[in-house]
């Protein structure tokens, strides 16, 4: 056959949005392009290759020109519909689908399907393999598990409420949604990746109303206390698959509490490497970040111990010499009721430096020494709600004007969340994720 007679292989090209990145490397940077989507019509194979349920045919791998490297693919027992009319081939299963409903869910998949009618079984119209009626497409770089919850949450509107349990943990959540939100970001199936969105930020909020929701403590009618909330704590490796999926999803405004919530684990846990780890970049972020995080603390949103103020309508002479905000001050900063940081003890109105350790002179000096050593591990926590208020010793007044002052700080720390962490604002974050 000459070469002029051979038709071209038709190859369906689907550029990839920039709000919706599909490779992981490329989250670091949002600005670089984003190479495309190629969906290759599969060409005919080797005489002697295997084929599919007595099919004549199977698809190869354009990117090789070999054989696909599942030789014998089977037919997905709950999805090949016998009025189905495209199949496509992830891994070693054949989905045998219906286009339009992929089409009106996705704009990749709807581009993809502008195609011909189809041919009779076991021909052939240049490099387009069909069996049953039906074209087979080989989508690359998927997995059968993941598409397969792809097209459960396609096919079935309540798959999230008949599946995920409403009190579902951080690692049950995961491993339900990440191979949706992955394949549903890469196709573009807005909805689905909206669902998933609104998953992941329910433990990891994108605003602080978000996040003071699901921090704060509840009260609790079962208990003698004022308060009973057992915040839901997050193992490390949970963390960093979660930060993971973040950048590799396009879920930019999770990224700050992200970040906060892995510069808060133990400096010997993050110098200490995982096989499923950020990368080291990823961690001199994080550490960087762990230092501004710590001066937040002490600079913004606890500021109001170490310069204590007094309500403008104060009248008593008291809170003005009061040593509860100073000694509350140095408790957080040597690790006490809060744990965060280490920084100088500062001076007070009322209270000595030299007698701030228990002893005097150098004795005290370096018994500060080793609490600022012992603290510098912990982490710093700027965004927690500060709760003791009676012992800072002054009046209810005063009180109330410097929760007013903690509650602004604690604002002004979530504004400057991102930049602390080498990443744009929030309303830069917001557009970047689009939908």
């Amino acid at each position: 056959m000459s070469g002029s007679s051979k038709k071209p292989m038709r190859r369906a090209v689907v550029p990839v949005s920039k709000t919706l990145p599909t490779d992981p490397q490329d989250q670091h940077s949002s600005s670089e392009e984003v190479d495309p989507i190629f969906f290759t019509p599969s060409p005919s194979p080797p005489s002697n290759t295997p084929t599919p349920d007595n099919a004549s045919a199977l698809p190869c791998d354009h990117a090789t020109g070999e054989p696909h490297r599942h030789p014998n693919p089977t037919r997905h027992p709950d999805f090949w519909f016998h009025d189905g009319s495209i199949i496509l081939q992830v891994e070693s299963k054949l989905f045998k689908i219906h286009q339009t409903i992929l089409a009106n869910h996705s704009e990749v998949f709807a581009g993809l399907f502008d195609v011909p009618p189809p041919l009779p079984t076991g021909t052939t119209e240049g490099d387009d393999m069909v069996l049953e009626g039906c074209r087979i497409v080989v989508l690359h770089g998927d997995t059968e598990k993941d598409f397969e919850s792809l097209l459960r949450a396609v096919y079935n509107p309540s798959y999230f409420d008949d599946t995920l349990p409403p009190s579902a943990d951080v690692e049950t959540l995961l491993d339900f949604i990440s191979g949706i939100l992955h394949l549903s970001t890469k196709y573009l199936i807005r909805n689905l990746r909206q669902r998933c969105i609104n998953l992941f930020t329910s433990k990891f909020p994108a605003t602080f109303d978000e996040y003071t929701a699901k921090s704060t403590p509840q009260p609790s009618y079962s208990s003698t206390r004022s308060s009973s909330h057992k915040q839901e704590r997050y193992r490390s490796d949970t963390l960093m698959r979660a930060l993971h999926l973040a950048h590799s999803c396009n879920i930019t405004t999770s990224l700050p509490y992200l970040y906060y919530c892995t510069a808060r684990l133990s400096l010997h846990r993050l110098l200490k490497p995982r096989p499923t780890d950020v990368d080291w970049q990823t961690k001199s972020v994080v550490l960087a970040g762990r230092e501004r995080l710590r001066y937040a603390t002490l600079a913004i949103s606890y500021s109001f111990l170490l310069v204590f103020e007094r309500a403008p309508t104060c009248a008593e002479m008291r809170c003005g010499f009061a040593s509860g905000p100073g000694r509350e001050w140095r408790s957080i900063v040597l690790g006490g009721e809060s744990g965060i940081g280490s920084a100088p003890t500062p001076p007070t109105a009322a209270t000595s430096i030299t007698n701030a350790g228990g002893v005097n002179g150098i004795s005290a000096s370096a018994t500060a020494e080793r609490k600022s050593k012992s603290s510098s591990n912990r982490a710093p926590n700027p965004l927690r709600l500060y709760t003791r208020w009676p012992e800072l010793g002054v009046c209810d007044r005063c009180v109330e004007w410097n929760k007013g002052v903690h509650e602004r700080g604690r604002r002004e720390v979530w504004e400057r969340l991102p930049g602390m962490f080498e990443l744009e604002g929030w309303d830069e974050l917001r557009k970047a994720q689009g939908s």
